[in-house]
């Protein structure tokens, strides 16, 4: 489809389309509001039962979902389909003219205005952080104005990519932080998790590495022991890459807090984690 958009003054002939307009607005399917949500596929639902079944992908925080947003577009986004492009260079404007004009084709116009905004946020709609998105495109060739918007407004629909840890997913983080009442992981380098001290085994021990001994237990003062850290029932110290099970997942914003247990030594020694 042409990424042109028409636009339709939806305020004239108020009388006319008063009977429609309410029937519009009594549709669940009736925009009403901007950046509203519309789930239309949700990749990740038609494999729940493969997923159940297969350990490999049971632990995947990650999912790809197809979203309909009924999103508005300035005017100066309104004017370029694609096709005008090549005709241009054609007729000898230049690459960096015709750069120009693509950068004001209504795509870009949602990428800057709408869609860029919400990337590494949480979007309740989707439950979940969004990483990344593809393939915008609209479900119409007009966009419309209603009553007194300034602005018109398509229905917009795009691939997200997805982050959205559940509640018993087994993930596995480095270790980047430990005290007396908790341990930090970082998964994927991005997401940090806390497990807290009344989420990890009673056998496990906090070494104070300023107190110099924990329970009778003598701490190593080598230069990786400047800090306190955690020992397992072994007396060996919890480093690296450590495997855990998701508690609870909030978000809000750019605010993202997850905290996981450590508790379910064995679901978490038998999960199999990507």
């Amino acid at each position: 489809m042409a990424e042109t958009l028409k636009i339709k003054d939806k305020s004239k002939n108020k009388s006319k389309d008063k009977s429609k307009k309410r029937k519009r607005h009594a549709s669940p399917s009736a925009p009403e509001l901007p950046k509203k949500a519309r789930i239309e596929i949700d990749r990740s639902s038609s494999s729940a039962v493969a997923a159940v079944a297969s350990p490999e992908t049971a632990n995947i925080p990650y999912r790809l979902t197809t979203t309909s947003l009924y999103l508005s577009l300035a005017p100066k986004y309104s004017f370029y389909p694609e096709k005008t492009f090549a005709h241009l260079l054609s007729r000898g404007t230049s690459s960096e003219q015709a750069a120009h004009l693509r950068s004001l084709s209504p795509i870009t116009g949602v990428q800057k205005h709408h869609l860029d905004p919400l990337l590494m946020t949480f979007f309740e709609p989707v439950d979940g952080v969004i990483v990344g998105y593809d393939n915008i495109r609209f479900e119409s060739a007009e966009g419309r104005i209603n009553a007194e918007a300034p602005y018109p407004h398509v229905w917009t629909t795009v691939d997200l990519l997805v982050w959205s840890p559940t509640k018993g997913m087994v993930l596995k983080g480095w270790v980047n932080l430990q005290s007396a009442s908790h341990i930090g992981l970082l998964v994927d380098n991005t997401w940090n998790v806390s497990i807290p001290f009344a989420r990890i085994p009673e056998m496990w021990k906090y070494k104070d590495a300023a107190a110099g001994t924990e329970d009778g237990m003598e701490v190593d003062q080598g230069a990786e022991s400047v800090e306190g850290a955690w020992v397992d029932e072994k007396g060996e110290r919890i480093e690296g890459l450590l495997k855990f099970v998701v508690e609870s997942v909030k978000g809000g914003g750019s605010i993202f807090i997850m905290e996981g247990t450590l508790l379910d030594r064995e679901k978490i020694e038998n999960a199999v984690v990507p």
